[in-house]
């Protein structure tokens, strides 16, 4: 009887404690109000994960009408460019998927429905433009890149879903195996 009771407790006490999914989420209430998009990843030579991701202004009104999203990761393309010491136009590349999850503006959808509209990639390409953006400190190798190119966009956009595409600055640090990128909302098509 002395070891049921402890037992029970424990028991007990397992329902309480909150169980962390293996898929992160990001809530947008304290963004960066200087960028309409900021993230970093560590780990893009093996297995990418997102640190950070924040969307805001323009670009965040427009994804998310209702201003109650979360977004929630759906993992990375395995299609990824990183700079090489032997490369002569370095460069960076990587896609992100995630869902952008609106109870408000899409409470009229069901859960599948929700699953296949709210479904959004990010993809970061940056180029390293000059000699002055490869930083050699040691064995460790920092490239800095900018561009206008990397997009955002529903990943099963319909005939009216725009592609919303930005002006960004990164800095991938080889030794951390870490990018973060920095932008500002540029322009939509159409």
């Amino acid at each position: 009887m002395k070891t049921l009771i402890p037992g029970i407790l424990m028991t007990s006490l397992m329902f309480l404690i909150p169980i962390e999914t293996n898929t992160p989420a990001y809530s947008q209430e304290e963004s960066n109000q200087e960028n309409d998009l900021v993230f970093e990843v560590q780990g893009l030579r093996t297995t990418p994960i997102t640190k950070n991701l924040q969307l805001s202004g323009e670009v965040w009104e427009k994804v998310c009408p209702s201003n109650q999203c979360k977004i929630e990761e759906d993992g990375y393309s395995s299609y990824v460019v990183l700079p090489e010491p032997e490369d002569t136009d370095p460069r960076l590349y990587t896609t992100l998927y995630f869902y952008i999850h609106d109870n408000v503006t899409n409470k009229d959808l069901t859960t599948l429905q929700k699953k296949f509209a709210e479904r959004y990639e990010l993809s970061f390409s940056c180029d390293v433009n000059s000699v002055k953006d490869i930083i050699e400190e040691g064995n460790n190798v920092i490239y800095k890149c900018s561009s206008e190119y990397p997009d955002l966009s529903k990943s099963n956009p319909e005939e009216k879903d725009p592609t919303y595409y930005f002006r960004v600055e990164g800095t991938y640090d080889t030794q951390n195996d870490t990018l973060t990128g920095t932008g500002e909302y540029d322009r939509q098509h159409p």
